[in-house]
């Protein structure tokens, strides 16, 4: 009984762990032409979303999307341009906890000399 005691914690321990995945690489999230022109409001803006595994099973899994929506809100952006993504991993014995974060540069955006903001 006290092995088993003394064992628990440590088994627990060893089922834990935190790792990071290389996400992608992007020139821009919306297209940009020889037309287009953009100001960089911004440098190095992060933006997150979260996810949560109970043992492989997603209970609410993070979103790429989200995280740019994140950004750009963030910094009042219509883009970002040099973009990377990476995923966070946290295992907790059974769960895990998700966070995906997306980096960039902040720019409003216009269209052959027009802005997006109507």
């Amino acid at each position: 009984m006290k092995m088993t005691v003394l064992l628990a914690p440590l088994l627990a321990l060893c089922l834990s762990g935190c790792w990071t995945d290389p996400g992608t690489l992007a020139a821009s999230t919306i297209p940009i032409t020889n037309d287009d022109s953009y100001t960089v409001l911004a440098k190095e803006v992060t933006g997150t979303d979260y996810g949560f595994l109970l043992l492989t099973f997603p209970l609410w899994t993070a979103s790429t999307y989200d995280a740019i929506q994140d950004a750009k809100e963030f910094s009042g952006a219509d883009g970002l341009i040099k973009v990377t993504a990476e995923n966070h991993n946290c295992c907790l014995f059974l769960f895990t906890i998700q966070q995906r974060a997306v980096t960039g540069d902040a720019i409003k955006f216009k269209m052959l000399g027009k802005s997006l903001n109507y």
